[in-house]
């Protein structure tokens, strides 16, 4: 049954990549007859970078070793409708630590698509929304087959101070559970090309996925029923090195700021236990 619903879930993220690429034709060539291409237009980025340690989707340090992780993202504007997005995601372990748990190349992927929209408030701002069904692969997993599916949501406020931002992940297989990162960027420029940014990142979990990931129920004060387990703050410095091409670099820290969650990681046992770690990560991106 697992294979199955693997199998099922893998044809309907390429059956999302199909529909996106017809429609994003069929909606240019619409726009291109009568001027308004800009209005339709079809973008996208491919990312790839090597980072010291890894944060998982789902919450928590979950390595402390290198993994590479690699992007694909797409847009298709709707005109005065909002726009269509998406993107798949896949991780590399660049080392065998985890040999008993699953395999090194490719062996997680996931993705979503979303409708959104882009609300101008007032000039130098725009909020954005968009909501869409999310799915996570286990592809070389020793023990886990079964699809994660849910609702990925995301909300942020550009403007010329500082960015808010927000993002949740509900899932309703294989279990119900959900996470909330929310955090603040302000971006600096340095030089024309040269851009660096500073970031603080909480994470909220609620009940089930905070008892799935520390091994019990939340006893301190809880926020909306779950907790906020850790936080991630840093830099990162982007270099532009043309239209379309961007390098970068971040360092970041990981602290576990729930006093369960830490006594439970000390208990762990495991080499990528940490309540407290530093994250580096190097980078390229190409947009088109």
């Amino acid at each position: 049954m697992g294979i199955i619903s693997h199998c099922h879930a893998s044809h309907n993220v390429c059956a999302l990549i199909i529909i996106f690429a017809v429609l994003s034709c069929a909606l240019y060539a619409g726009g291109a007859c009568d001027g308004r291409a800009d209005a339709y237009r079809f973008s996208g980025y491919v990312k790839s970078d090597v980072a010291s340690a890894y944060i998982s989707t789902s919450g928590g340090l979950s390595d402390t070793r290198p993994v590479s992780t690699h992007t694909l993202g797409l847009r298709q504007d709707l005109g005065g409708f909002g726009f269509i997005d998406g993107y798949i995601w896949s991780i590399c372990a660049l080392h065998d630590k985890q040999r008993d748990k699953h395999g090194q190349l490719f062996y997680w992927l996931e993705g979503a698509a979303h409708y959104g929209y882009d609300l101008p408030l007032w000039e130098g701002t725009l909020l954005q929304t968009k909501a869409g069904p999310y799915c996570g692969l286990p592809l070389d997993y020793v023990h886990e087959h079964n699809p994660s599916l849910g609702l990925s949501v995301a909300q942020r406020f550009d403007n010329p101070y500082v960015t808010p931002y927000w993002g949740g992940i509900w899932l309703c297989e294989p279990s119900h559970k959900g996470r909330v990162k929310a955090g603040l960027v302000k971006g600096f420029e340095l030089r024309d090309n040269l851009t660096l940014s500073v970031y603080f990142q909480p994470t909220w979990m609620d009940h089930r996925r905070y008892r799935a990931r520390y091994g019990s129920a939340i006893e301190e004060k809880t926020i909306m029923g779950g907790a906020v387990a850790f936080i991630l703050f840093g830099m990162q410095l982007d270099w532009k090195f043309s239209d379309d091409l961007r390098f970068y670099a971040a360092v970041s820290q990981y602290d576990v700021v729930n006093r369960q969650a830490r006594n439970s990681i000390k208990n762990g046992g495991h080499y990528y236990d940490k309540c407290d770690w530093p994250l580096l990560k190097v980078g390229a991106a190409f947009s088109f």
